[in-house]
């Protein structure tokens, strides 16, 4: 169902914000006094003192942020019209509504039981029930950012032109014959040796049979 329209600031009676994942209610009036309480009892929450708040100012912030479709986390926010006694919710990205919780917790007084509503802010403190404390994931500008960002060019293989492929193969070829031409000796030498060797044995052997 979509939302009614938003009453002006003159026919505004009162801004509720409501932290949907944690509990939290700020009720905020014209006067700049307020009402700060976690869960559904009135009696165990802590006012805040007019002018506390800037009422227009808040008003004039909100106004332009409020959207109908709700994303995790987000605050969601009644605004009544006079003579109201009901309002369709709707929402505003908690980091923007977080400061003015803050304010409130600093700057109430509990109702009606101070040691209760402090054991409350202690087991839920407000400073960890917005994403600062969660797991950290993109909103979706920081998705698309992300995936607009542009890729460092991968590093391309050298291409060898006609003249230096040429001269890797002469290159190439040249060494090749180097060692070609090294080891042929080697090779020729190796023979030589064992030839005269054996030459030499069978002297050796002609002569021991002649002594005899």
């Amino acid at each position: 169902m979509a939302a009614e329209p938003i009453p002006t600031l003159n026919q505004t009676r009162e801004i509720d914000l409501s932290t949907a994942d944690s509990g939290w209610i700020l009720r905020i009036r014209p006067d700049g006094s307020a009402h700060l309480q976690f869960g559904s009892l009135t009696e165990d929450g802590a006012r805040c003192p007019g002018g506390t708040f800037d009422f227009s100012d808040i008003y004039a912030f909100l106004v332009p942020k409020i959207k109908e479709k709700r994303f995790q986390g987000d605050v969601a926010v009644a605004i009544y019209r006079e003579g109201a006694t009901s309002v369709t919710c709707q929402y505003i990205d908690e980091f923007e509504a977080k400061p003015f919780f803050v304010k409130a917790q600093q700057a109430c007084t509990p109702v009606w039981d101070k040691v209760r509503f402090n054991e409350m802010v202690s087991k839920h403190p407000i400073e960890s029930e917005f994403s600062l404390s969660k797991s950290a994931k993109p909103s979706a500008s920081q998705s698309k950012a992300l995936s607009q960002a542009t890729l460092a060019p991968k590093p391309q293989p050298e291409v060898q032109t006609a003249g230096s492929t040429k001269a890797t193969i002469t290159s190439a070829t040249t060494t090749i014959a180097k060692a070609a031409a090294t080891e042929a000796p080697i090779t020729s030498t190796s023979w030589s040796i064992i030839i005269l060797l054996f030459l030499t044995t069978l002297g050796l052997l002609w002569w021991v049979l002649k002594q005899r």
